[in-house]
């Protein structure tokens, strides 16, 4: 009886260390899948993260240009001008018009007029620092904010991309080649001004810089 009951006890503790060893493989082989499983996810979380962004970037982004749209535009600007108004330094709008597109896009059709476009957007990205803002406000009108810039120093960026822009030449499909000339106004923002309302200054000096010639920077 005795030994029945060694056995028994025997039997009982293999069978005890055996559930044991299972529950720790088993315990284990669980904490691996839950660290795969986390990995998995984590990598799915940084894939949705890029095409997110992405996304967001194209809703931003003007299709022929390659700049930031008015929507975004607006945004930026109203973020960068709030900044500078609560830290209290400068900052400074040019607004840039195309001088003439209309009347060209009529006489040479529409792809040219859009082949100019591109190609004075290329002209601002090639020509404006890393942290200004760049983005197109209409069909022919372009916008650049400068952030920790006086109206000195505003004035100078803009005759800089007056002339850049003044020196292009657009082959049109007659083979003649066209002149490009822009008009643009500096607008430096006021103390508890806001960004639309530079915007506005602007787009009234620019009207004052068609009348009085074109091609030319008027101070708003």
């Amino acid at each position: 009886m005795r030994e029945l009951l060694l056995a028994g006890l025997v039997v009982l503790g293999v069978c005890g260390w055996i559930f044991v060893l299972r529950l720790l493989r088993a315990l284990r082989v669980s904490k691996e899948e839950s660290a795969r499983l986390g990995d998995r996810t984590r990598k799915l979380e940084k894939r949705i993260e890029e095409s997110t962004g992405q996304l967001e970037r194209i809703a931003g982004t003007d299709e022929l240009t390659g700049i930031l749209n008015r929507r975004s535009l607006m945004q930026r600007g109203d973020a960068e001008c709030s900044r500078a108004q609560r830290h209290e330094h400068p900052v400074s709008l040019l607004l840039l018009e195309v001088d003439d597109f209309q009347q060209t896009s009529a006489a040479f059709g529409k792809e040219l007029g859009d082949r100019a476009l591109k190609a004075i957007a290329d002209n601002l990205v090639d020509s404006v620092r890393e942290h200004d803002v760049l983005g197109r406000y209409g069909d022919d009108e372009f916008v650049l904010v400068l952030p920790h810039a006086g109206e000195e120093r505003a004035i100078a960026a803009a005759e800089r991309l007056r002339l850049r822009i003044g020196q292009m030449r657009l082959p049109s499909p007659s083979g003649e080649v066209l002149p490009i000339t822009a008009s643009l106004a500096v607008a430096v923002l006021h103390r508890r001004e806001t960004f639309q309302e530079a915007l506005r200054r602007a787009e009234a000096a620019v009207k004052e810089s068609r009348t009085a010639g074109r091609d030319r920077v008027q101070k708003a």
